[in-house]
């Protein structure tokens, strides 16, 4: 069942455009409902799944691998909690996964302020980091 209020990291007011359609907050959290038990998992090519998969994992409070195609998607992780698991690039060898807090990673991005909107632009793969 998708949840009434988006977490503190999603504006109420957010629109996901890409492909075409426009989703909403709303649009997101039931899709977000509708995905099955288990591990979580995205790629970057899907962008409506990615955001239902990472508010699943914050809902759930359970680890999701953002998947970059260097390795395949974990049957599981041996973690528990609100994690970002995510693949090195493999500059020294093979990709690894690598478990970060997802707290951590929202610390360093701030909301608009008062009054004002927010617009992004995402031109590479949203599973990737640097």
């Amino acid at each position: 069942m998708p949840d009434a209020l988006p977490p503190p990291w999603v504006n109420p007011a957010f629109r996901l455009i890409t492909g075409g359609r426009t989703w909403t907050w709303p649009d997101l959290s039931a899709l977000s409902g509708g995905l099955p038990d288990g591990p979580l998992s995205a790629d970057g090519y899907d962008l409506p799944r990615l955001v239902a998969t990472l508010l699943a994992g914050w809902n759930r409070q359970a680890p999701v691998a953002l998947l970059r195609g260097g390795l395949p998607a974990p049957d599981g992780c041996g973690e528990q909690g609100r994690l970002l698991l995510l693949e090195t690039s493999g500059t020294t060898g093979l990709p690894k996964r690598i478990a970060r807090p997802f707290e951590d990673i929202l610390r360093g991005i701030t909301g608009p302020r008062q009054g004002e909107g927010g617009c992004w632009l995402l031109t590479y793969d949203a599973c990737g980091f640097a």
